[in-house]
């Protein structure tokens, strides 16, 4: 037994010194194609090194790679390898078969297409940077066996697996895609990619890094688009807010509407114009700051139906970039207006540039990454090669790093171009798309609500003309109570607030009570005291009611100054006695009141019907007053007698004239003098009329 143990113990020391002498399967010549088997590969993150005191992770990281590689060229590549050293250790590189399919980017690949001859991985220069410079020549064709160029046939996108290798095997291993390129790329139409640029002020790409890239790729037609919350950054720091605007050039730049409004919804309940305002109001904000914003296309996350597309149209919108997470296909709305093409950014080959790896492998991953994006384009260009929008939503986590790789590719163009958004749109021109039939948003419980909320805001327009709440402002806080963001039920109490403080704003005039004043003389003027408690000048209209009293300026139209102002009114007395005057405050257009208050007027001047009434009966008293002068001067002439003579006398006169004939009578006795007469009434009138004037004209008994 005790011998058997030992033949045994010493048939494996034989075996293990035998593998030793092998050498790697990576370094094995003139490998072609051939079935490896995939539980062979251990963890591509690395492997634990035996050597050393104590136990070391390393790493192969992927610093910088060729994007595309022509027919005959090579793929050059920058290592930062993590290990102590590089004596005695060594690089190969496997091949594996291309792929066809974008899933097969995520899977390990089974068959090999070629295999790199191991070099010694000391005998790699060394970039700036420090990393290794490692570079794998390729050739389309045959040659002699001596050619150290891999051979690859067919143009496609290879995976390779990259090793490091020691004494105790495989150290560490990455693995990235190569692309080459077809023999004569000129006669193939280019891969179109439209790239955009999504700031925000949020977690993403920021104001800095953005200046940044477009600093970076001068001649790429990027398209940015803004996110409305960076207009309190620009605002507040002017020095970056130019840098920006210089950095843009002549690129597109796009931002939707500053609130979240679905115009389809709006156009639903015949409010179009509150998206043409909010959108004019963001347009206008941007430009306050050097930011000119494109006209023609905007973002839009919501659904659009055929009377949201009518809206959009209308407002001279284009095309919408559409920023739903599921949106649905592109293609282009046709209207009677006109038309509106819907493009959508690729948020799904973008993911795979999002990182969430510490910071300390951040860096490898992101360029690791977007190579990998760019294998994913590649592999899309073999079967549609229909515009691709890069960007947008997706962006929100990816590293900066990895965003300059694919901007660096799209600048040196191999296989693909950078395209404008409007030759992406033309593309989807053929496409129809079918508009939804009813709106992402319901906004038919806030129909009556707002219509209270804008006739009330209409009034205050012409109410205010300084000072206080603008209507602009107002006007966003309405648009703000229609948000997507809002339940219904917190609309109708955005809306209910609104009106409350809009109303509250009306209510800014006063009138004291009206004391009682007496009238001297029938026009005058008297003072009317307005309060005013708002912070600015108001615009309001004057009525006057009164049965007996006239007020100059009924109806008139006067601007009314904060605090408390006194304003004179011309009033006319109609007639003698008291009066009540109803003073009321109103706006221009009548529909409310704002403040009353009633006078008390006696008048003790004699208008109108006064003086005629005095003049007749002052020529009534004249007439009187002539006929009793006349008569008793008639009677003074006569001599005195006595009585009985003065009775006989009397009789035997009335004898006489009762025997008189009426045409013997003499007719001045009977009746006054007439030219006389009216000589002196028009005396009197003229005395009458010269007291008016006056105002002091007194009656007489």
């Amino acid at each position: 037994m005790k011998y058997r143990h030992r033949l045994v113990a010493a048939l494996l020391l034989i075996s293990l010194g035998i593998s030793s002498y092998l050498p790697p399967a990576s370094s094995q010549p003139g490998l072609e194609t051939g079935l490896v088997n995939p539980t062979a590969a251990t963890d591509l993150a690395g492997a634990v090194s035996a050597t050393g005191a104590s136990a070391q992770v390393e790493a192969l990281e992927l610093v910088r790679q060729t994007p595309f590689v022509a027919a005959d060229g090579s793929l050059d590549l920058e290592l930062r390898w993590t290990g102590v050293s590089t004596e005695g250790l060594s690089i190969s590189t496997i091949i594996w078969a291309p792929i066809n399919d974008e899933t097969d980017i995520y899977l390990e690949p089974s068959l090999v297409r070629n295999q790199v001859a191991a070099q010694e991985l000391s005998s790699l220069s060394r970039a700036d940077s420090g990393a290794l410079k490692y570079s794998i020549p390729i050739r389309s064709f045959t040659a002699p066996e001596d050619d150290p160029r891999t051979w690859l046939q067919d143009p496609g996108v290879y995976p390779i697996t990259i090793e490091i290798r020691g004494e105790t095997g495989v150290l560490a291993r990455l693995r990235t895609n190569l692309i080459r390129l077809p023999t004569d790329i000129a006669e193939i139409p280019l891969f179109p990619i439209s790239p955009v640029l999504r700031v925000t002020s949020a977690d993403g790409l920021d104001l800095t890094d953005a200046i940044k890239l477009l600093n970076a790729h001068p001649n790429l037609p990027l398209t940015v688009l803004l996110e409305a919350g960076l207009l309190p950054q620009l605002r507040s720091n002017p020095e970056l807010t130019a840098a920006f605007a210089q950095a843009l050039g002549e690129r597109k730049v796009v931002a939707g509407a500053q609130l979240s409004l679905d115009p389809s919804a709006l156009a639903a309940i015949g409010q179009p114009d509150f998206y043409s305002q909010a959108l004019d109001d963001t347009r206008r904000q941007f430009a306050e700051i050097g930011v000119t914003l494109d006209r023609e296309i905007i973002p839009l996350r919501t659904g659009i139906t055929e009377g949201g597309a009518e809206l959009l149209i209308a407002a001279g919108v284009k095309i919408v970039i559409d920023l739903q997470p599921a949106a649905g296909s592109r293609g282009t709305i046709i209207q009677d207006n006109g038309s509106l093409t819907i493009v959508r950014i690729d948020d799904e080959h973008i993911a795979g540039l999002r990182v969430s790896d510490s910071v300390a492998q951040r860096a490898s991953n992101s360029v690791k990454r977007a190579h990998q994006l760019l294998a994913l384009l590649a592999v899309r260009y073999q079967k549609d090669r229909s515009p691709v929008i890069l960007g947008g939503g997706g962006l929100s986590s990816v590293d900066l790093q990895a965003l300059e790789v694919v901007l660096d590719a799209l600048d040196q163009g191999g296989m693909m171009k950078a395209d404008t958004m409007e030759d992406a749109a033309l593309s989807s021109r053929t496409l129809p798309f079918r508009p939804q039939e009813n709106p992402d948003q319901n906004l038919s419980d806030i129909v009556e609500p707002l219509q209270s909320v804008q006739e009330v805001l209409a009034v205050y327009a012409d109410f205010r003309v300084a000072g206080g709440p603008s209507p602009e402002g107002i006007q966003i806080r309405i648009l703000e109570g229609l948000s997507r963001n809002l339940n219904p039920e917190a609309r109708r109490t955005r809306m209910a607030s609104i009106e409350s403080d809009l109303i509250n704003e009306l209510d800014v005039i006063s009138l004291p009570e009206g004391p009682a004043i007496t009238l001297a003389a029938q026009t005058t003027a008297i003072p009317i005291t307005i309060t005013n408690t708002s912070s600015g000048v108001r615009r309001v209209k004057l009525s006057f009611q009164s049965d007996r009293i006239r007020v100059a300026e009924h109806d008139q139209e006067i601007l009314i100054q904060p605090g408390v102002s006194q304003i004179d009114i011309n009033i006319e007395a109609r007639s003698l006695g008291l009066s009540s005057l109803l003073v009321t405050v109103l706006t221009v257009d009548g529909s409310r009141e704002l403040a009353r208050t009633r006078f008390s007027i006696r008048s003790t001047a004699i208008p109108g019907l006064g003086y005629a009434i005095s003049g007749a009966a002052l020529v009534f008293l004249i007439i009187w007053w002539l006929r009793s002068i006349r008569r008793s001067r008639d009677l003074a002439k006569r001599p005195a007698n006595t009585e009985s003579d003065d009775q006989d006398g009397t009789d035997q006169d009335k004898a006489d004239l009762d025997k008189a004939a009426p045409s013997q009578l003499d007719a001045t006795e009977l009746i006054p003098d007439k030219d006389r007469d009216m000589d002196q009434t028009e005396q009197a009138l003229a005395e009458v009329t010269s007291d008016r004037g006056k105002g002091n004209t007194t009656l007489s008994s």
